[in-house]
């Protein structure tokens, strides 16, 4: 192997390094924001209903 192919070789291997471990960090982050979103999307559930159930007594005190 000459010297160019060898430095090639070690760029490479580094890069393909580089890739995996962004890679891993790619899908922690999307995991990290599923959990985000879906804690948000029960926490906006449960603000709607508490918001019909104000609705619903406010229309009731001035019916």
């Amino acid at each position: 192997m000459t010297a160019l192919e060898e430095q090639l070789t070690n760029a490479l291997v580094r890069l393909s390094a580089q890739y995996e471990m962004e890679q891993r960090r790619h899908a922690e982050l999307v995991e990290a924001l599923q959990r985000q979103v879906e804690r948000l999307d029960g926490r906006v559930t449960r603000l709607a209903a508490d918001y019909g159930t104000l609705a619903a007594t406010l229309r009731g005190r001035w019916s």
